[in-house]
């Protein structure tokens, strides 16, 4: 790990909670319950969602269509926001970024989202929308509703309405998440401490040991940067982002306990275990064992509405059977071989008496 920089960014975790707020609503809006709240998370952070899930319902507007599934995400927010938030020093900054995007390229990247099955340019993108036919080619093959294909298309007529909205949006959940800043100021510090902690010991020791795709990462010789940033709103207890030669590690409140409960799988099998309680998972790793594959494969294969597919494969995740990498807009799964080991040496426990 010679030459890889550590670097700890308390304020980004602000911005990156407001993110992970709404990005935590659409999964739940579209029924993924794989990422409900784990037992014995803190109550002041449920409560503290649930406040700023009423400011996300409240300003949602005429942009509620951009909370419908795509490829291998659960909504555009989270495409867009990996796309901006990284290089937005807050929230605010993002929101005035949206503003400024051209309508065309934002426009684009809406059709390019829906159009999760293709691998198209963008530039392919802006032409479809000066194109009647390309562009109602496009929505057709899309797995849409009439209703969200016509919002789809009243964005794309009046985009700066849309972007205007968008962008007013994320200021008001910024200003919420502020507000549950000053309320949970206690749990932060703490977070922060631990994080902080970790930064003198020149990387997060236990993530280090505990976690094999932060050990891919590093040990990849391709990253010079570590930016760790904590939020308390992070769906998982800890996401990755490979930006170039930076890799983005997101913690959230409970990645501590989370690393020692996943490798203790004694403690965690009833999460590990229902990973493997439904046959349609089981064609997944099955489709999987050949291979890493990006969704519109796995749900063309096996014929799978995207919807039901993610919701599977949030299931597999939580339960680190399956990791996912994005590659544009693409989202790769494959199976962490390791974590199948321990649910073999748990029952071989079981067979043996332990």
């Amino acid at each position: 790990m010679s030459g890889t920089d550590f670097e700890f960014v308390p304020q980004k975790g602000r911005a990156f909670d407001v993110f992970a707020a709404i990005h935590r609503y659409a999964r739940e809006k579209a029924g993924l319950d794989a990422v409900a709240f784990k037992d014995g998370t803190d109550g002041r952070v449920i409560a503290a969602f649930d406040r700023v899930s009423m400011t996300i319902g409240e300003n949602i507007g005429q942009t509620g269509f951009l909370f419908e599934s795509g490829e291998g995400f659960p909504a555009f927010f989270a495409d867009i926001f990996n796309k901006y938030a990284r290089d937005a020093s807050s929230a605010v900054g993002l929101a005035e970024h949206i503003r400024s995007l051209p309508h065309a390229e934002f426009s684009a990247r809406i059709l390019s989202f829906f159009d999760g099955g293709n691998n198209y340019s963008l530039s392919f993108y802006k032409g479809a929308l000066e194109n009647r036919a390309m562009l109602t080619e496009i929505l057709n093959n899309t797995d849409l509703s009439p209703d969200v294909k016509w919002d789809v298309v009243n964005f794309i007529q009046s985009p700066e309405n849309g972007i205007a909205e968008i962008a007013s949006l994320i200021e008001a959940v910024d200003a919420e998440v502020g507000e549950e800043y000053i309320r949970s100021a206690e749990l932060l510090s703490d977070l922060y401490a631990t994080v902080e902690e970790g930064l003198k010991r020149t990387d997060m020791d236990l993530l280090h040991r505990r976690n094999f795709r932060y050990e891919d990462y590093i040990s990849s010789g391709g990253v010079t940067e570590v930016v760790w940033i904590a939020a308390l709103f992070e769906p998982v207890d800890v996401a990755f982002i490979r930006d170039r030669r930076s890799l983005y590690v997101y913690l959230g409140l409970g990645f501590e306990a989370s690393f020692r409960r996943k490798y203790d799988s004694r403690t965690n099998r009833a999460v590990l275990f229902k990973a493997f309680a439904e046959n349609v998972r089981f064609r997944i790793l099955d489709e999987l064992s050949g291979g890493e594959k990006y969704a519109s494969q796995l749900s063309r294969s096996l014929s799978l509405p995207m919807t039901s597919l993610i919701h599977h494969m949030a299931i597999l995740e939580q339960a680190d059977v399956v990791t996912r990498r994005t590659e544009g807009k693409k989202v790769y799964y494959r199976i962490n071989e390791p974590m199948l080991e321990v649910a073999i040496d748990l029952l071989s426990g079981f067979c043996n008496g332990r």
